[in-house]
């Protein structure tokens, strides 16, 4: 019931983050994350992907969704969990 809640939140925290900045138009819009690699001499990658395909992003440990104005490139490493 907790994890249900969680990610419930985490949805609504992310729809209203993510919406304003991507728009609503015809299902083509994509968003930039930092996609966590693992790597501690480069722990992150900006990628975009489409706003259909991110729920395949949302419980990657360490991502960050959106990415911040800044992009990702001085992000120091994920801490582990």
């Amino acid at each position: 019931m907790f994890m249900f809640l969680k990610t419930f939140m985490i949805l609504g925290v992310l729809t209203l983050l993510v919406l304003p900045v991507i728009g609503v138009a015809d299902g083509t819009e994509k968003i930039t994350i930092c996609h966590a690699t693992g790597s501690k001499t480069n722990p992150y990658v900006e990628i975009r992907v489409s706003v259909e395909g991110l729920h395949g992003h949302i419980n990657h440990q360490g991502d960050i969704i959106p990415s911040p104005l800044g992009g990702c490139r001085d992000l120091p490493p994920p801490v582990p969990t």
